[in-house]
């Protein structure tokens, strides 16, 4: 979260997400961005309408970085998981439980 503020994604966006909803503010090509990840981290692949809307605003290349990016982090946090690192100190007090169904 810390690296999303500093890149300009607002508390509402961090909320969004966090509660599986769209925020108003996002663009068709966020919304596409959001169900892609989505559809990757749930059952690791994208369906044809989905990734029909991400190549309409992104080229092929765009469209790997995206899936790669994904599927390090999902693999990051299989390996802080599996190794029960934890949280740093200032981020204990987050509301984690909106995050459950990420973490199996």
């Amino acid at each position: 979260m810390r690296t999303a503020e500093r890149f300009g994604v607002s508390q509402e966006d961090i909320d969004a997400i966090a509660a599986g909803i769209r925020a108003e503010s996002w663009t068709a090509a966020e919304v596409a961005v959001v169900d892609t990840t989505t559809q990757l981290l749930d059952g690791h692949a994208v369906d044809d309408e989905t990734w029909g809307r991400l190549t309409e605003h992104f080229d092929i290349r765009q469209v790997i970085e995206i899936t790669y990016a994904v599927g390090t982090y999902a693999c990051l946090a299989m390996t802080l998981n599996a190794f029960g690192v934890q949280l740093d100190p200032e981020l204990e007090d987050i509301d984690r439980s909106a995050m459950a169904d990420w973490e199996g």
